[in-house]
């Protein structure tokens, strides 16, 4: 019993001892099996979920999963996801940056585009201007 209060609580080992234990001695308890056996079935149910009846007439104590394991399970695999969903995020924002810096560049290109078509424009109307002035003369 001085290894069992060294273990973390809850643990899994010494809840399945505790369920054990508690169905060995239904038997001892006479005419209180009945209310006993209710009461244990109760906190079998509350300890290992998602088990019906037959399930747990099959499986011993020893070889089913606590909730608590499995919330540690969930617990942990939730934490991997938000770590996963930050990185995305993160990765997602770098990509936008990207998009940015790249939708200023084409209107910066358009814009010059613009300033040299202007350019151009203006230099026909010149060349116009002298072509048409040489023929007037």
């Amino acid at each position: 019993s001085a290894a069992l209060e060294r273990l973390e609580s809850p643990n899994r080992f010494r809840a399945a001892i505790v369920c054990d234990m508690f169905g060995r001695l239904l038997p001892a308890l006479g005419r209180y099996q009945g209310l006993m056996q209710q009461i244990r079935q109760e906190m079998m149910t509350a300890i290992y979920p998602n088990l019906n009846q037959e399930k747990m007439e099959e499986m011993s104590v020893f070889e089913r999963v606590p909730f608590f394991q499995g919330s540690a399970a969930l617990k942990k695999e939730c934490s991997d996801l938000k770590k996963e969903r930050t990185r995305l995020v993160n990765e997602l924002s770098e990509h936008e940056d990207c998009i940015i810096d790249l939708q200023r560049k084409i209107r910066e290109s358009r814009e010059e585009m613009q300033c040299i078509q202007l350019e151009a424009a203006w230099t026909r109307s010149k060349q116009n201007q002298l072509e048409v002035s040489i023929l007037s003369q």
